[in-house]
């Protein structure tokens, strides 16, 4: 096995959510905090590249 994969997985606990200038949905990014999360967020916003940009919690399988 590798080395970089003998770490335990990273967990994300949120994401960023937005529509792109050719209508489709995508992810802009993981975080494994809201305080990383909502720092991106804000910055996506206020750059205003993306429409209906949405900060959500994911849910463990």
């Amino acid at each position: 096995m590798t080395e970089w994969r003998k770490g335990e997985p990273k967990i994300w606990r949120w994401r960023i959510r937005a529509r792109s200038s050719d209508g489709q949905m995508v992810t802009l990014g993981k975080y494994g905090t809201e305080a990383e999360a909502r720092a991106d967020h804000d910055r996506i916003i206020k750059d205003k590249s993306y429409r209906n940009v949405s900060l959500e919690p994911l849910t463990t399988a």
